[in-house]
């Protein structure tokens, strides 16, 4: 859901979602198989910078110790990955050290109004009892439309890992 919309600089929005309830189960360490659809920016808009969180029922941050995403990995439904041409397109990820994700001024992650995004990811509880939480996430965006977003370049992501298009890639 969209919890707040604000302007932050000329034709540039700040968007901040939040998805969920998740229980993250006491002791838990919930690896999603699959993608969940989550809310991406309506109309057609060029992502510049996106800053995830996990949040409690009041908006609060866990200490990273107690509940924290080990990883997270934003993917694009509607186009196909550059490095693995058989998933989505993978463009953005996250874990508990919270990554920013800014893009170089005049360049931005073009977003469609048909583009679906979803979510793998993987939540942990180190605690005795459980939490419910939030995956909160922050996009500022340009209308493409826009003076600005009419001088913007598209960016387009290239994911690299080790077993390049396994969901969960773990490897020894």
């Amino acid at each position: 859901e969209l919890v707040k919309s604000e302007v932050v600089a000329q034709d540039t929005q700040r968007l901040t979602y939040r998805y969920g309830p998740l229980l993250a189960a006491a002791g838990q360490n919930l690896i999603m198989v699959g993608p969940v659809t989550i809310e991406k920016p309506p109309g057609d808009v060029f992502m510049t910078r996106v800053v995830p969180d996990v949040v409690l029922a009041d908006g609060t941050v866990p200490p990273v110790e107690k509940v924290h995403m080990h990883h997270a990995v934003m993917l694009n439904m509607s186009r196909q990955d550059a490095g693995a041409p058989e998933v989505p397109e993978r463009f953005y990820g996250f874990a508990e050290e919270k990554t920013i994700g800014a893009f170089p001024p005049g360049y931005g992650y073009r977003v469609r109004p048909s583009d679906v995004w979803a979510v793998n990811y993987m939540l942990h509880n180190g605690t005795p009892q459980n939490e419910t939480v939030y995956v909160q996430y922050q996009v500022d965006v340009v209308d493409a439309a826009s003076p600005t977003g009419q001088a913007m370049t598209e960016a387009r992501p290239v994911w690299l890992d080790v077993q390049n298009g396994k969901a969960y890639p773990v490897f020894d």
